[in-house]
């Protein structure tokens, strides 16, 4: 993708975006020390820097150091310097981030902090003000084009054909969770109905001995089906729709069930000493022209209802009404749990 047009409108928008902040708020951001140390996933998330941290700093409001780290490597090494965090600012899966904020690593936002808040969806907002979602991701399966029986459930990805040929998340990736969730959709119920969640689990064994491989970064997953290497896997939506976009050798089915929702939250660590930044960071990404940025080039979901997917996107990123939002303070009660067996019954 090119993304040279898009970060001159991006930056120029942005920049009167955020000028609405007021110059009392640049001067507050401008007096904090060191640049502000931002996790994000890595792979299409690395035009994050063109996207926001250079208008960001364009504005006036700061400069941006951007780490590469999964939710859960991210937690890691937060649970191991509490006192002095390697990161002010997190970007987290939601089961994830609530692990974090009920193990008190994360500090609440102050709302009167982000004025844009008010202007997102419902539930974007982190229960007790953990985090705020900046994007809706998915979990969704894609696929080699030249299978020739159609996917169309998550019950499908168990199918004898690709045995040997199939790749699915390593215990270390929350997209465990939502994988389960779906298939448990897929057989009538859903992520808190204990039976549902056995058979797939079950289900799952079945099929065990012909993985191909646990993929540990969903980046191992798109370079194993762009090469052929493997048939199906399930894997982050956004990335599913960058692939897809330029590489007609994989497919994006369309699920009876629908697929997970999975907010994407912008949280504060605890003791972190970029508080008043990070909230200046925060409030900046869920603005308008930044929310549009998001859907033109990583084809995302986004947080604010003002904000539409162009006509000429909609085969690539999908609507809310594609998604199914499971119960996240469950998944984030089960995750030790369900991470512990997938190792122990699955990935063993």
């Amino acid at each position: 993708m090119c993304f040279n047009h898009t970060r001159r409108e991006v930056i120029g928008a942005a920049i009167l975006a955020s000028a609405a902040l007021g110059p009392a708020m640049v001067r507050l951001a401008n007096a904090q020390t060191g640049p502000l140390r931002v996790t994000h996933f890595g792979g299409p998330y690395t035009v994050l820097k063109d996207l926001i941290a250079a208008p960001f700093q364009q504005a006036g409001l700061g400069t941006v150091d951007y780490q590469v780290e999964t939710s859960v490597s991210a937690l890691t090494k937060l649970q191991a310097s509490q006192a002095r965090p390697p990161f002010d600012v997190l970007m987290m899966a939601r089961p994830v981030a609530m692990r974090a904020a009920a193990s008190g690593l994360l500090a609440e936002l102050d709302m009167s902090a982000l004025s844009r808040a008010k202007e997102t969806v419902k539930g974007a907002v982190m229960p007790g003000n953990a985090g705020m979602s900046f994007m809706l991701d998915s979990i969704d399966i894609m696929h080699r084009a030249e299978i020739k029986q159609p996917v169309d459930s998550w019950k499908d990805i168990v199918r004898d054909e690709f045995k040997g040929r199939i790749a699915l998340p390593a215990a270390n990736l929350s997209s465990v969770q939502y994988l389960l969730a779906g298939i448990a959709r897929a057989l009538g119920s859903d992520e808190k109905d204990d039976k549902a969640i056995n058979e797939a689990f079950g289900m799952l064994r079945g099929i065990k001995d012909g993985v191909r491989v646990f993929y540990s970064d969903p980046v191992q997953a798109t370079q194993l089906i762009e090469r052929g290497d493997i048939s199906i896997a399930p894997q982050y939506g956004l990335r599913i729709a960058n692939l897809v976009k330029t590489n007609p050798a994989v497919v994006r089915p369309k699920l009876k069930e629908g697929v997970s929702a999975t907010p994407y939250d912008l949280c504060l660590a605890k003791n972190s000493a970029n508080g008043p930044l990070a909230h200046k960071y925060i409030d900046f990404v869920i603005s308008q022209p930044i929310q549009e940025a998001l859907v033109r080039n990583l084809l995302a979901t986004p947080v604010r209802g003002d904000v539409a997917i162009p006509e000429e996107l909609k085969k690539f990123a999908l609507a809310s009404s594609d998604l199914f939002f499971p119960d996240e303070a469950y998944l984030a009660d089960r995750q030790k749990d369900w991470l512990a067996r997938w190792q122990r019954e699955i990935q063993s």
